[in-house]
């Protein structure tokens, strides 16, 4: 087996794989309930504000996804963005 037939059947495998999962688990993509968020002095640190997001939606059950898609739109922009997609996504304290 050459290296190019690895790469295409595991490309093929995860991609179905995925199709897969996504059609059992639809709820897993939608943007979850509002988990509180406490920003005490932090929000000038983008860095700060990403990592206290992280554990928050640890602690709220959030699927990969739902993290993955939330980091997208958070990180897309500057310092005013991340932190409209944050009040957006938690509840802000």
């Amino acid at each position: 087996m050459t290296r190019s037939q690895t790469r295409w059947e595991w490309i093929k495998f995860t991609s179905d794989a995925l199709a897969g999962r996504l059609d059992d688990d639809e709820g897993l993509l939608t943007r979850p309930d509002a988990v509180p968020l406490e920003l005490d002095g932090q929000s000038g640190n983008a860095f700060a504000v990403l990592v206290l997001c992280r554990e928050a939606a640890l602690a709220g059950g959030w699927s990969m996804f739902q993290w993955d898609r939330f980091f997208w739109d958070a990180t897309a922009g500057d310092h005013d963005q991340l932190m409209a997609v944050v009040r957006a996504w938690f509840e802000v304290r």
